[in-house]
C-alpha cells in the first residue's frame, strides 16, 4: 500500500509518494520574489531549447537506498521553468524560431540531495547551463547556475524544489549584472551598429563568470585589503558533474594571530573552492578554514579524523593550503603555520609537512591532489622565521613520500620565495595554477591532466618571477608524476 505525503516546498507544491518502487518526486516551479524589471521598452524573444546529454540523470536518496522517479523528468522541469522566469524577465520563449531575437539552450548538470555536515540535515543542489546564443548560433554567453534547498517537511526530498527555485531566481539578477542584456540583445533589437562577435563574446562571459561567482558565492571583498575588482580566475569558466566521491579540505591564512600578512591567502582559497565546486566537488564535502578558523587544532582534525570518516577507496581528495611556511633551522623540518602557530615554538604549535603528507598518503582514498601556496626557506614572501634566524635556511626537507598516492604541486622551491601578483589579488602560484584549471593549460584532449597543468604552471609563474627580479620555481612531486597523463578536469 502506497503512503501518499504532500509537503509545501519554499517554492513550489510537492508530492513524495514512497513505496516498494522508487521514491516520486513531483517538481513545479512557481516564483516566491519579484523579477527583476528590465527597460520598458525591451522587446527580446528567445527560441528555447533544451539540451538533453543528462537527460538520463539519476539522483539517489543515500549510498546504498532507492533511486528518486522525477515527474516530469528532470529536464522537463528544468525547461518549464526557464521558461517560466524568462517570461517574468520580460523575456519570452516562442515556438516559432524565426519569431526570435536570440536562442536560450539549457543543459541540466546536477540535482542531488545529501546529508549536510554537521547539522546531519538533508540539502539537496541543481545546478544548470545557461547558453545565449544568436539566430546564426554563434555564441554568445555562457554561465552555469547552482540553486541549493533545505527540505521545507520531514522528507529530505523537499530540498529539491527549493533548490530549483534558487536556480531559476538568479537567472534574473544574473542577467542584470554588468548590463549584459543592454550588450547582448540591444544592437540586434534595434538596430544599432553591430558588435564585433568576439569581443561581445568576451564582455558577456567575463561579465557572466564575474556574475555567477557573486551570485554562486558571496564572500569576502574581491581583493583583501584593495578596491580592485577581482581577478580573471575567481570564476570557473567550466563545469563538471557532481561527484560524491569527492571530498576537498582548503586551508587559507592572511591575518594571522601574532605574525605578517600572508597577503591574498583567503582570497586564494576562496577561488579556489569556487574551483573545487566547479570540479565536481559537492560544497557538503568541502572544508574551508579561513583566517582565525585554521587553527593547530583545526587543521589536526579535519585532517587526521573528517578526511578518513568520510572518504573511501572510490575518493578523490583535493587539500589546498595557502599560508606562511616555515623551517626550523635546527632540525631542517618544514612546517605549515596555523593562524595560531608561532615560530618560536614550531613543533608545539605548527603542523609538520612530514607529518601532513603522511597522514595524506594513509587515507583510504583513490588519490589525493595537493596544492601548496607556501614557503619553507624563511626568506620572507608566504615564509616567517624565528627570531634571530637568518633568512634563507637551506636543505629544508620538503620530500613526498615515494610509492604512495600523492600528486604534490608546491609553489616554489624549497629554498625559494613564493609571491603574489598584485594586479590580480592573489598568489602567482595559485593565480595560474587556477588559469590553468580554466582552461590555458588544456592538453590536446581538451582535458587538464597533472602533467600539463604543470607544465603551464611553471612556465608562466617562472617568467613572472623573472619579471619580478627573482627565482620561483614550482615543483611536481613525487619526481616520478612528472609525465603524468591524470587527468584534473
Amino acid at each position: 500500500m502506497l503512503n501518499k505525503l504532500s509537503v509545501l516546498g519554499l517554492a513550489a507544491g510537492l508530492t513524495v509518494i514512497i513505496g516498494c518502487g522508487p521514491a516520486v518526486v513531483n517538481l513545479r516551479y512557481q516564483p516566491t520574489a519579484a523579477a527583476p524589471q528590465f527597460e520598458p521598452d525591451r522587446n527580446v524573444k528567445l527560441f528555447c531549447k533544451a539540451d538533453n546529454r543528462n537527460a538520463g540523470i539519476t539522483s539517489f536518496q543515500n549510498k546504498g537506498t532507492r533511486p528518486l522517479k522525477f515527474e516530469p523528468p528532470l529536464p522537463e522541469a528544468l525547461m518549464d521553468a526557464v521558461k517560466t522566469e524568462m517570461a517574468r524577465l520580460g523575456m519570452p520563449c516562442v515556438d516559432n524560431r524565426k519569431d526570435a531575437d536570440a536562442i536560450a539552450q539549457v543543459a541540466l548538470l546536477n540535482a542531488n540531495t545529501g546529508q549536510e555536515e554537521g547539522s546531519g540535515s538533508y540539502i539537496a543542489n541543481f545546478s544548470f547551463e545557461l547558453d545565449l546564443f544568436t539566430m546564426s548560433e554563434q555564441p554568445l554567453w555562457h554561465g552555469v547556475v547552482n540553486g541549493k534547498g533545505r527540505p521545507t517537511g520531514a522528507f529530505g526530498y523537499s530540498a529539491y524544489n527549493p533548490a530549483l527555485a534558487d536556480a531559476i531566481q538568479k537567472i534574473g539578477p544574473l542577467f542584470h549584472s554588468e548590463g549584459l542584456v543592454d550588450k547582448i540583445f540591444t544592437p540586434r533589437s534595434t538596430g544599432a551598429a553591430a558588435i564585433d562577435k568576439e569581443e561581445l563574446s568576451r564582455i558577456a562571459r567575463s561579465a557572466a563568470a564575474e556574475a555567477v561567482a557573486a551570485l554562486q558565492h558571496p564572500a569576502a571583498p574581491a581583493v583583501e585589503n584593495s578596491g580592485r575588482r577581482g581577478s580573471d580566475v575567481d570564476a570557473p569558466r567550466y563545469t563538471v558533474r557532481m561527484d560524491p566521491n569527492k571530498f576537498a579540505l582548503v586551508v587559507g591564512i592572511s591575518k594571522y594571530r601574532d605574525l605578517p600578512e600572508a597577503s591574498f591567502a583567503e582570497q586564494d582559497a576562496r577561488a579556489v573552492k569556487r574551483h573545487l565546486l566547479a570540479l565536481g566537488y559537492p560544497e557538503q564535502n568541502i572544508v574551508l578554514l579561513a583566517g582565525d578558523h585554521a587553527t593547530k587544532s583545526s587543521l589536526e582534525e579535519k585532517l587526521e579524523r573528517w578526511l578518513p570518516m568520510n572518504i573511501g577507496d572510490k575518493s578523490t581528495v583535493f587539500v589546498y593550503y595557502s599560508g606562511h611556511g616555515a623551517p626550523d633551522a635546527e632540525s631542517r623540518e618544514a612546517y605549515l603555520v596555523p593562524w595560531d602557530g608561532d615560530p618560536e615554538s614550531l613543533a608545539q604549535t605548527a603542523f609538520p609537512l612530514s607529518r601532513f603528507y603522511k597522514d595524506l598518503n594513509k587515507l583510504p582514498a583513490a588519490r589525493v591532489l595537493v596544492a601548496l601556496d607556501s614557503c619553507f626557506s624563511g626568506a620572507g614572501g608566504r615564509s616567517v622565521l624565528a627570531k634571530g634566524i637568518k633568512p634563507l635556511i637551506t636543505n629544508i626537507d620538503t620530500s613526498v613520500p615515494q610509492g604512495g598516492k600523492l600528486v604534490v604541486f608546491t609553489a616554489s622551491g624549497a629554498n625559494q620565495v613564493s609571491g603574489t601578483s598584485e594586479n590580480q589579488g592573489h598568489g602567482t602560484f595559485t593565480y595560474y595554477f587556477l588559469k590553468g584549471l580554466n582552461g590555458d593549460a588544456a592538453a590536446s584532449t581538451g582535458h587538464v591532466t597533472v602533467n600539463s597543468l604543470y607544465d603551464y604552471v611553471s612556465g608562466q609563474v617562472n617568467a613572472a618571477a623573472h619579471r619580478q627580479e627573482r627565482e620561483q620555481n614550482p615543483q611536481l612531486l613525487p619526481p616520478g608524476m612528472r609525465n603524468s597523463p591524470l587527468e584534473i578536469r
